[in-house]
């Protein structure tokens, strides 16, 4: 479940790769009403197996942003390249529509979910977790060892696992406006 304003291309970077490289399905889930999967959040989205938003969600305004010294036009302008051609090979990759995930990036376009489905950036809309359990029952998945397997969610049972207060806290801190303020007040 994916609720994030966005984060670092390194650390984006990272992410995704685990997840296009693992031998289990992923399933990101933009999550509860009202979440976000901004910026970063679009490539993580988009490598999962299966992605799915809850109405009432967005996702989308991946264009590189720097945080601290501006970036000059050149540099940008290399940024925004590489950035756009990994969101379109991401999406290649997944089935996804590249064209309208490219858009995420050269325009800082956002979908709501009925327009990231309907853009084929989504499998599906789900209400909830319940709801989505029961659209990927059934579902095949390709994993990157070749091997398929198809989704039985009928017996799943959902166990929550809540961050710990380090967690909590290194949340707090790197959510990019407190980022931000805590950037300046050290080069101050």
């Amino acid at each position: 479940q994916l609720d994030t304003p966005g984060g670092l291309l390194n650390e984006t970077e990272s992410i995704v790769q685990r997840i296009l490289n693992t031998n289990i399905p992923v399933i990101v889930f933009v999550a509860p009403d009202g979440a976000s999967a901004a910026s970063a959040g679009t490539f993580i989205t988009l490598a999962g197996h299966i992605c799915a938003m809850a109405p009432g969600t967005v996702l989308g305004a991946a264009h590189p942003v720097s945080f601290g010294e501006a970036m000059s036009e050149d540099v940008r302008q290399k940024v925004t390249q590489h950035v756009t051609a990994w969101i379109q090979s991401i999406a290649e990759k997944r089935g996804k529509n590249a064209d309208a995930a490219k858009l995420t990036v050269t325009q800082s376009k956002s979908y709501t979910a009925p327009e990231a489905l309907e853009n084929g950036i989504i499998d599906f809309i789900a209400e909830d977790i319940d709801d989505l359990l029961i659209k990927l029952n059934g579902r095949i998945i390709a994993l990157s060892d070749n091997r398929t397997i198809i989704l039985d969610t009928s017996k799943v049972t959902i166990t929550e696992y809540k961050m710990t207060a380090v967690e909590e806290f290194i949340k707090a801190i790197s959510e990019p406006n407190i980022a931000y303020i805590l950037l300046s007040l050290a080069t101050i």
